[in-house]
């Protein structure tokens, strides 16, 4: 009796499970990729808050010290008139009530939230608190509290941040 046996495999059963290993794969690269890119956007979006929160506690720290606050909107000099009812991207203040020409500012610059130091109309000192904010916002209310709101991030991932601050020092006029 004669046997014929084979055991190899055919032309067809070859290009079977080469098609569904090339779906194995494509599969495993899709989901790898996809969380690579979820993994990505989720650090963006940790150091964007990272950055917004130490920009917040800096800005809180400094001000609740203040024996005077006002601000502009625009970058100029401080003006103590500056209408409450409008927020401003940029904030003056005094740290010491003795030096009359001394002002301290927070400002949106770019992408960055500066601190920096006017002594009379000239900068003092300057220097780089936050990277990648979009938006920074001063509000004064009526009970002088400071109202702030920082924005970082970019056009897909966006962290907004608000925090008042009531400086201790400010000098209240009783009437």
């Amino acid at each position: 009796m004669l046997r014929n046996s084979e055991n190899g495999l055919t032309l067809i059963e070859l290009i079977v499970m080469f098609s569904v290993l090339g779906f194995i794969i494509a599969a495993l690269y899709t989901f790898y990729f996809a969380g690579l890119n979820s993994w990505n956007r989720s650090n963006e979006h940790l150091e964007y808050q990272q950055t917004a929160r130490i920009a917040m506690d800096k800005m809180i720290r400094e001000l609740r010290f203040a024996h005077e606050v006002s601000y502009s909107l625009g970058e100029s000099a401080p003006s103590n008139n500056a209408d409450p009812a409008n927020t401003s991207s940029e904030i003056f203040f005094r740290l010491h009530g003795e030096h009359q020409t001394l002002w301290d500012r927070f400002a949106l610059s770019g992408r960055q939230i500066i601190f920096d130091q006017y002594f009379g109309t000239s900068i003092n000192a300057y220097r780089v608190v936050a990277l990648n904010i979009t938006n920074l916002e001063f509000h004064i209310e009526p009970n002088n509290t400071v109202y702030i709101l920082v924005t970082a991030g970019d056009d897909k991932n966006e962290f907004t941040l608000t925090g008042r601050v009531k400086p201790r020092n400010l000098d209240f006029d009783e009437e």
